[in-house]
């Protein structure tokens, strides 16, 4: 059963909210893609905000996605919900709010919080940027060593824009020039951070009033209170800086940022974390993506023709540096701002699995869509499980799956219009690239917009991909865009703004272009590598440049070269300290770099600063209670590790040990963490034990693909094993586990050439056991894959072994596994044969559970044969060894299954009485998942019983239970119970509300028994609505999925429900036709309530066509079953049809009386459909007799009867269907006839 979960797009699962402000909130989700839990800010605005606030929201994403700098929120992705409502993900801050505390007790780390606040507004402000809402709540303190993070830019803008006209921000941190509505630049937030130090030394604001016109002047004409006014002790130096941030006029103010470190300085010494070298690296590789104008217009161009003149095939070609993932980083916002899905795979070097990257791709928009659409996922599940699963074969046999997929993906973007990204395609596989090559078949009937970046040197001129690109050049859906290097003009504007300065100095210019032949990588890495040499040093906030220095220095001549020159200038110890932090991932902790490097606490400290300052390294969130460190980028640590020299494998080994140690000392250290390092060791049992352990975890988290990884890994330590017979043994071990596992998410090709490789092995091995459970396990594989012939061989196989080996438990087990699949197959007398030699066997060893299982598993055969009473017979042996033992779930297991038997023999009464028992242990136990069960199953007998008030009560208790517990199944025959319910007694348009939602879990469960049961309401639902067309439409959708899935009950319904229909259009014969066939499966099932339901049936039909023998001869039958058996509803129904009868053949007398006895009948239970048609008819009955005043009270309560149906239809058009019925219209007519002649008689 598939788990209920809040979700923000099928991407983003909820976790919590974490917070809420006037035009949305904040919640804690987890990225499926990536795996990892993010910030979701989502737009919630109020109607008359909507226009203009979405403008602004998205604005806030644009500016925020430019922006990079360890003390600013870092976002990732924007999107739109399905109402539309658009938000954007962002990094989850973990840390506290900035108070007051910070300055308290003493001075130091205040100082070292403003200096961090100081660095992130110049890096912003070099941006050209406003933060314009500075606050002490939209900055936090976390546990990094950059411990400010500024998090909320919704009214950030440009530099010397307009203030609002109306007032926007928060008043007691507004400058003055915000009042005024004038111009504001970065001293505008100089004055808002004045604010904030004023309050966070003296716990108080300088201006405060709950009246804005007051605080408005008091910021315009108050002068503000030193500091010390509050705080003594605090020195006079600090007065003056704050005071100097207070000013009103922004010319009295400190002119910038580096005015204000200049002050500070003076008050304490600037750290050493703080440096400008490190400021500047952050402008450096910060702000805005490279100006590309004519590629990004044409790049927007074929984006936008792909929604409406067919899809396009993009490729974006250039050398390392050139500006090709810039170019996809743009793509991906302008498509996300517009509402079109991105999705984006990295096409890495050498991939562990040559088909990895469309696997990966598949991974998350099968369930993206799945989710979205599950009407038409259901088309492809088959495939995509196969496909994502498997991956042990050679590329081209994925071939023909990969044809089917691309299907899928051009319906998927026809249902929405989504980017495939794949950047570096030229390390994607061959077999990959069939995917590739089939959408280029499909693009101009989708909405697919197919983008991918290359570097055309590194292509095989005769490989799939350079063919491709020659057999499209020339067509209308591909584009190929050569990035060509920047002009000289184009870097210039590239490094201007780099180094906020209007103008770069031509010598620096030119010698910069020399060197990186426009390559804007290239070119920042040579400023990097200037700033190293110091010919490039900063004063006052700004860049200079020693042009002397530049004669001397030599760059070199790759882009690779250069960035490990750049590493080179530091000290042995240091290079040594990075080495040794790649080899532990991109990801570290300092335990485990202190192991590995064996150096103390002030060398380690020594060492994560200078690469901390210098952007080799970031902090990360803590991990193992320790703190945590990762490179900037991860072509770093890849770069790092690819040219350590050094003992690998040794130093792998080692850390793992390592790791272990500590897990074994109750460290929370992952699993996979140790297998990684054990795997790329020397040690290939541990890596085999390993990969084999974290397999098994993943298996169980569900995450199939993951544990599939970690099988192939097991199994390559065990072929580097030097004992033979220990390979053997070990690969036996993972190829039965991977078969299993292969088999349980129904990849059965795969798993059976892996049991059957296990056979051969065997050989060698000599072992009969295993030969014997792997015969078991392909006997149960055939039988998934319903070849029951070769599943009985192989478990008759087993089942032989067994016994040579004279293992009776497991002869007993694999007899019962014998008796499956004869079950299955319908042949149940074998079946009850191998499920009596088990019983014998588990009798004899006294294995009571065993015994237990065996005999409701014979129970449930004879449920299949619809005999009921050797049914309840073995169900009820059953739970009484289950009392025995003891095990409150299995008992009330089995009082589930025994009031099923009951239901199903329409003994209503015992039905209750064993769903109560059994509904009564779950709650002792707290088992949430079977009490939601037992409350179905007692709402819908409560229903059958005509007692909807208690059915309405159990299906409401369950409703809560099973929402809260995320357990779609019940929810939607719970939602399905209150709907007939609301059927019977004409609460439509809820019915159909409920109904619907019961279809929709129906299908992204997948549970076509729920769904049956749902168009079977639906089909009588529109029926009772006079929309024969719709009802007939749900009925055949419902035939067509019982007779996939032989369920003659659904079969005998639909049945009845078309020969209502057609006895309604006055084709009783054929409803007759319809009838015969639905009694002859009634009555191989044995199903009484069906039977009665069919003889009244049958008797309308013989009233409508007059054959009075048959007419009454269906009534005594049904006569006999109501006698024995208490069914009201269906009584209800049957008293109406006297009623009836006797009025059409005259039996005036006789009819009022069967009249009486049907109306309270019907009143009783609120029927309101059968109570105005039994009035009508009596009113008739009265004109007959002339009784014109009581027909006309008759007609009027049948007439209110049919106002108070109607008004619980919302829909116009349905309401009038409704109205618009042959007999309702007939009433109609018959009232204003009476009241004519009552007019006229009087």
């Amino acid at each position: 059963m598939s788990t209920e979960k809040e979700f923000i797009t099928p991407r983003y699962q909820v976790i919590k909210e974490i917070g809420q402000g006037g035009l949305g909130k904040v919640l804690e989700v987890i990225d499926l893609w990536q795996g990892k839990t993010v910030a979701l800010k989502l737009h919630l605005p109020k109607e008359d905000q909507k226009e203009d606030s979405l403008e602004n929201f998205k604005q806030e994403f644009r500016l925020t996605s430019e922006l990079s700098h360890p003390g600013i929120v870092e976002v990732y992705d924007f999107g739109y919900t399905l109402d539309k409502s658009a938000f954007y993900t962002m990094e989850m801050v973990q840390g506290e709010e900035l108070t007051p505390e910070v300055a308290r007790p003493d001075l130091n780390r205040f100082y070292q919080v403003v200096w961090q606040i100081c660095d992130i507004l110049e890096y912003l402000h070099s941006q050209d940027l406003v933060h314009a809402d500075l606050k002490p709540s939209n900055f936090k303190l976390t546990g990094n060593i950059f411990s400010v993070k500024l998090l909320d830019f919704g009214l950030a803008r440009k530099t010397f824009s307009q203030a609002s006209s109306s007032t926007a921000g928060t008043l007691e941190y507004m400058a003055p020039e915000v009042f005024l509505g004038r111009e504001i630049d970065s001293r505008t937030d100089l004055y808002s951070l004045g604010i904030i130090l004023f309050e966070l030394l003296t716990s108080n604001v300088p201006f405060s009033s709950e009246d804005p016109l007051i605080l408005r002047s008091d910021h315009l004409e108050k002068t503000a209170p030193p500091p010390s006014a509050f705080r003594p002790e605090l020195p006079q130096s600090l007065d003056s800086l704050v005071l100097k941030l207070l000013e009103k006029k922004p010319e009295d103010r400190f002119q910038d940022i580096s005015e204000l470190k200049e002050a500070l300085a003076d008050i304490t010494p600037f750290p050493a974390w703080g440096s400008e070298k490190t400021s500047y690296l952050n402008r450096i590789y910060g702000g805005k993506i490279l100006d590309r104008e004519k590629e990004y217009e044409a790049l927007k161009k074929e984006l936008d023709e792909s929604l409406t003149r067919g899809g396009r095939l993009f490729l974006i070609e250039g050398e390392m540096g050139i500006g090709k993932s810039t170019l996809l980083k743009y793509l991906k916002r302008e498509a996300q701002l517009e509402g079109i899905l991105f999705v984006q795979i990295d096409c890495l070097k050498d991939e562990t699995h040559p088909l990895q990257p469309v696997r990966e791709l598949f991974s998350r928009i099968w369930p993206f869509f799945e989710k979205l659409h599950p009407s038409f996922g259901e088309r492809y599940e088959e495939i995509f499980k196969s496909f994502l699963n498997q991956g042990y074969e050679k590329e081209g046999q994925a071939s023909s799956e990969l044809e089917k997929l691309s299907s899928f993906i051009l319906e998927a973007s026809n249902l929405y219009p989504f980017v495939l990204a794949f950047e570096d395609l030229h390390h994607m596989g061959e077999g990959s690239l069939v995917l590739l090559e089939e959408l280029t078949k499909i693009l101009d009937k989708s909405k697919l917009f197919l983008c991918g970046t290359l570097q055309e040197a590194n292509l095989d001129p005769k490989g799939k991909l350079k063919s491709l690109i020659n057999c499209l050049t020339g067509s209308n859906q591909f584009h190929l865009l050569r990035l060509p290097s920047l002009t000289m003009q184009d870097l210039g504007k590239l490094l201007s703004q780099k180094l906020g300065q209007k103008t770069v100095p031509d010598t620096l210019l030119d010698f910069i272009y020399q060197n990186s032949s426009g390559v804007p990588l290239f070119a920042l890495e040579i400023l990097k590598y200037l700033f190293e040499k110091k010919a490039l040093y900063v004063e006052k906030s700004f860049f200079r440049f020693e042009e002397q220095l530049l004669k001397g220095i030599n760059i070199p001549d790759t882009i690779e070269k250069t960035i490990l020159g750049n590493l080179r200038k530091y000290p042995e110890e240091v290079l040594n300290f990075l080495n040794l932090a790649s080899l532990i991932g991109m990801e570290f902790d300092l335990n485990s770099i202190k192991f590995l490097t064996g150096y103390e606490e002030d060398k380690t400290f020594e060492s994560l600063f200078v690469l901390l300052k210098d952007r080799i390294l970031i902090q990360a969130q803590k991990r193992l209670n320790s703190l945590a460190y990762a490179f900037a980028t991860p072509v770093l640590q890849s770069l790092i590790y690819k040219n350590f020299v050094g003992d690998k494998e040794a130093l792998h080994r080692k850390l793992a040990y390592f790791l272990e140690g500590r897990k074994s000392r109750g460290e929370e250290i992952e699993t996979e963490e140790i297998a990684s390092h054990f795997i790329f060791s020397d040690d290939y049992f541990k890596a085999y034990d390993y990969s084999l352990i974290c397999a098994i975890k993943n298996q169980k988290d569900l995450d199939f693909p993951q544990a599939l990884k970690y099988l192939e890994k097991a199994l390559a330590a065990a072929e580097k094993l030097s004992d033979e017979k220990e390979e053997s043994k070990r690969i036996s071990q993972a190829l039965m586990q991977r078969g299993d596992l292969l088999k349980s998410i129904g990849e059965l090709n795969q798993a059976q050439k892996d049991y059957e490789e296990i056979l051969k092995i065997t050989d060698f091995l000599e072992d009969q056991r295993l030969v014997a459970e792997t015969y078991k396990d392909l006997g149960d594989l055939f039988r998934l894959k319903h070849d029951y012939q070769n599943g009985l061989d192989s478990l008759l196989k087993a089942k032989a072994i067994f016994q040579q080996l004279e293992d009776t438990k497991e002869v007993a087990r694999t007899l019962n596994n014998l008796g499956n699949i004869y079950w299955i197959d319908s042949q149940y007398e074998k079946a009850l044969e191998a499920f009596r030699e088990a019983l014998e066997i588990h009798r004899s060893l006294d294995n009571k559970h065993d015994i237990a299982s065996t005999l409701n598993n014979m129970g449930s055969i004879y449920v299949s044969q619809h005999q009921y009473n050797k049914a309840l017979e073995y169900h009820e042996q059953s739970l009484q060894i289950k009392k025995e033992l003891g095990n409150k779930e299995e008992i009330a297991r089995s009082l589930n299954n025994i009031g099923f038997v009951y239901y199903l023999m329409g003994s209503l009464q015992n039905a209750v009485k064993s769903y109560l028992g059994s509904l009564e242990l779950n709650q002792e136990i707290e088992n949430q998942k079977e009490i939601s069960i037992n409350l179905v199953n007692l709402s819908e007998s409560y229903f059958k019983l005509g007692d909807y008030r208690k059915a309405i009560d159990y299906a409401r208790k369950g409703l809560e239970i099973a929402r809260e517990i995320g357990f779609q199944q019940p929810v939607g025959y719970l939602l399905k119970s209150l709907a007939n319910i609301d059927l019977e007694t004409g609460s439509y348009q809820g019915a159909l509300t409920q109904l619907k939602e019961a279809l929709d879990i129906s299908d992204e469960i997948k549970d076509k028994e729920l769904k049956v049961s749902v168009l079977l309401s639906l089909g009588r639902l529109f029926f009772l609505l006079n929309r024969s067309e719709d009802a007939n439409r749900f009925l055949e959708e419902a035939q067509e999925i019982s007779q996939q899935t032989n369920d003659k009950r659904t079969q005998i319904a639909v049945g009845r429900l078309k020969g209502i229909l057609l006895r309604k259009n006055k084709k009783t014969a054929e409803a007759l036709k319809l009838l015969e066939n639905s009694i002859a499966l009634a009555e191989e099932l044995n199903s009484l309530e069906d039977k009665l339901s069919l003889s009244l049936d049958f008797a309308w039909a013989y009233l409508d066509s007059e054959q009075n023998q048959m007419r009454e001869t269906s009534l005594e039958n049904a006569k006999k079953i109501i006698a024995q058996n208490s069914m009201p509803l269906i009584e209800s129904e049957y008293h109406y049809m006297l009623f009836r009868k006797e009025f059409k053949q005259g039996n005036l007398n006789q009819a009022l009386k069967y009249s009486e006895t049907a109306l309270e009948k019907a009143s009783g239970l609120n029927r309101l459909e059968i109570i105005w048609r039994i009035h009508y008819l009596r009113g008739k009955l009265y004109f007959l007799n002339n009784d014109l005043e009581s027909a006309y009270k008759e007609y009027e309560k049948a007439g209110k009867q049919i106002k108070n149906l109607s008004q619980n239809i919302d829909d116009p058009e349905l309401k009038q269907s409704y109205l618009n019925e042959k007999e309702k219209l007939d009433l109609l007519t018959d009232i204003k006839k009476l009241a004519q002649e009552m007019m006229s008689s009087t």
